[in-house]
């Protein structure tokens, strides 16, 4: 199974500790200067930088888990998340979630770290 993020300025993108929170502890997390990637669920941005959606993406996959757990047969010890450039980097924040970092029995980041600032 494979699930996508939440539209926003016509993409799909997954909220993760710091792609809504810039500036961050180290400052703006890319070139504020740059276009203003604010999708519209966030209403005003505090900086261009807020470049994902400001839903609940680990709800939104907890909602997905417990639809497949409620209806399959599952490993539970088998359970892993990956995901490849946004996707990979909010794996992090999904990893530390107190919601869902239990069930999970690792991750796979593909293309992504955590924005600086937010290890």
């Amino acid at each position: 199974m494979a699930m996508t993020g939440i539209g926003g300025w016509g993409k799909e993108g997954w909220n993760f500790f710091g792609s809504t929170e810039s500036p961050g502890p180290e400052g703006p997390i890319c070139n504020p200067m740059d276009e203003d990637y604010c999708y519209e669920d966030c209403g005003t941005c505090t900086d261009k930088c807020w470049w994902t959606t400001c839903k609940d993406s680990v709800e939104q996959t907890m909602d997905v888990l417990n639809y497949v757990l409620d209806n399959y047969c599952v490993d539970m010890s088998m359970v892993w998340a990956t995901g490849c450039s946004n996707g990979a980097m909010f794996l992090y924040s999904l990893a530390r979630d107190p919601r869902i970092k239990d069930l999970l029995a690792g991750i796979a980041p593909m293309v992504g770290s955590p924005h600086y600032g937010f290890d």
